[in-house]
């Protein structure tokens, strides 16, 4: 099951939320009877949640690989793109058309390179790197067998749907494995027609904006109905294809679609709510990138108000605004996933939860507890019981969760992604900004919660092992760290930290 996004579609990442995830805010919600395009990563079924906009789609089209499809079709953690008309309560509205493409479809090259510090595993597919974030990816098998995360492995035929980074990677929302029928196209990639030959009836495919070429080559029997100039150096296209019989290093592509890097057709009374990851930012008196969408934020409004500092390029933000010419002139822009050195993470038993606020308390040592809001964008997964949907009224005290989450301006825990995992790993994982340190009583805080350290406790700086006095001497308010209290079966720890990791400086952070 391949999938296509017409001429408005780019590939990026918004949220896409059923309504018992948790409400939005309508922050971003804007005049009723006006158009809407919308476009981000499925995080929940049923009346569909963009950007805390509620999209009513009984009536909507629903196009997968440029053919018609239904809700059916679509699945957890797709790229999709809706557009629709708001209603004069500015917060529900109408869905026209709900569309969908992944990003590139082959097999796995070489087993994934994994970085357990970050929880993320690094492949290539078709010369596009890869990166899986063990939490955040979705992960499903076509055939119904198990696949995730711990499983990827060489030689998989994978379908990747996600957004690219300022480094030209794609971070996957979702990896499919596949399991084609006869005569289906296994391999799926997009690009830039350079040193087209018609007499060869072959192509080089310049990767964008993953850097690297594919070598295509097509015949009489290759579908190029979509493409009614034909074949031209320059055109943007989505091929389809398998191995060359002739060149195990080429692809004989079986058919060629036109396909587009913009809006397209989007017009400038229409709202447009894209979210990504930015990329050449300079300052904001400068355009810069959202998941390859030309952004002028000048003159929006930040949330927080500290992003309007702090913006860079690898961090994941939420713009809405309106198209001039082809640049989103943005009215708000919203964080929605620091840089590395910004993530908060949670690994812990829930304590509470309150379906009518929505929040999740989790222990976060013998006395303290972490609470954190999910709102209409929190992707939920459930690696327990993943027959249905997770709502918060599916989560129970005693379950283990794994969530990323940001800090709003209040101070207050927004979740991004809430998984829920088999079973829990007997013990408690905080990771954010250090909020306290007593040197002298070996004590220190983040989220909240205080931890103690002894001699038992493990220090660490950028995954070196450190004694205690050069860990404090380092450590500085703000700083990122990361501390492990082992639990009982009761998921409670002891507040004493079996392991402090300070990951300030480290290479590949940014500060």
């Amino acid at each position: 099951m391949s999938k296509h996004i017409p001429a408005f579609i780019l590939g990026s990442a918004l949220a896409v939320i059923l309504a018992s995830c948790g409400g939005g805010d309508g922050s971003f919600a804007g005049i009723g009877g006006t158009g809407v395009a919308s476009r981000g990563v499925i995080t929940g079924f049923g009346s569909i949640f963009v950007n805390g906009i509620e999209f009513e789609t009984q009536a909507a089209s629903v196009v997968v690989d440029g053919a018609p499809a239904s809700d059916q079709d679509l699945a957890l953690g797709m790229v999709v793109t809706v557009r629709g008309t708001l209603n004069s309560d500015g917060i529900t509205a109408t869905a026209d058309a709900v569309e969908y493409d992944d990003e590139v479809q082959g097999p796995i090259d070489a087993d994934p390179v994994e970085d357990m510090n970050a929880g993320t595993k690094t492949f290539t597919v078709l010369g596009v790197t890869v990166i899986a974030t063990d939490g955040v990816t979705v992960f499903e098998a076509e055939d119904g067998s198990p696949f995730g995360y711990d499983t990827l492995a060489q030689g998989q035929l994978v379908e990747v749907s996600g957004f690219y980074d300022a480094n030209g990677d794609l971070q996957a929302t979702r990896i499919e494995e596949k399991d084609p029928a006869p005569g289906e196209a296994q391999f799926e990639i997009k690009g830039y027609v350079a040193n087209h030959n018609p007499e060869t009836m072959t192509f080089d495919l310049e990767l964008t904006p993953a850097p690297g070429i594919s070598r295509i080559r097509y015949d009489e029997r290759t579908d190029l109905s979509d493409l009614p100039n034909g074949l031209q150096d320059g055109l943007y296209v989505e091929v389809k294809g398998d191995i060359d019989p002739l060149d195990n290093s080429r692809i004989l592509a079986s058919r060629i679609e036109q396909d587009d890097d913009g809006f397209g057709d989007v017009g400038g009374d229409e709202e447009v709510h894209v979210e990504g990851i930015v990329s050449g930012f300079t300052d904001l008196s400068a355009t810069f990138f959202v998941a390859g969408q030309e952004v002028d934020a000048g003159s929006a409004e930040f949330e927080p108000a500290s992003l309007r500092d702090t913006i860079a390029d690898g961090m994941q933000v939420e713009v809405e605004g309106h198209l001039v010419d082809t640049v989103l002139v943005a009215e708000q822009v919203e964080g929605r996933g620091g840089s590395e050195s910004e993530g908060i993470e949670i690994a812990s038993t829930v304590a509470d939860v309150d379906a009518v606020a929505s929040t999740i308390t989790v222990n976060g040592s013998a006395a303290d507890t972490v609470t954190v809001q999910v709102d209409a964008r929190t992707l939920m997964q459930d690696d327990r019981d993943g027959d249905m949907p997770l709502t918060l009224d599916r989560i129970l005290a005693g379950d283990y969760l794994e969530i990323r989450a940001i800090e709003t301006d209040t101070g207050a825990l927004l979740a991004t992604h809430v998984e829920r995992k088999q079973e829990s790993k007997q013990r408690i994982e905080l990771r954010g900004p250090m909020q306290d340190e007593d040197e002298l009583l070996a004590i220190l805080t983040l989220l909240g919660v205080s931890f103690e350290t002894g001699p038992a406790t493990v220090f660490r700086i950028c995954e070196s092992p450190v004694d205690a006095n050069q860990f404090f001497a380092r450590a500085n308010v703000g700083d990122p760290i990361k501390v492990r209290d082992d639990t009982g079966a009761d998921g409670l720890g002891d507040g004493t930290a079996e392991e402090v990791d300070l990951e300030a400086g480290c290479a590949g952070e940014d500060d």
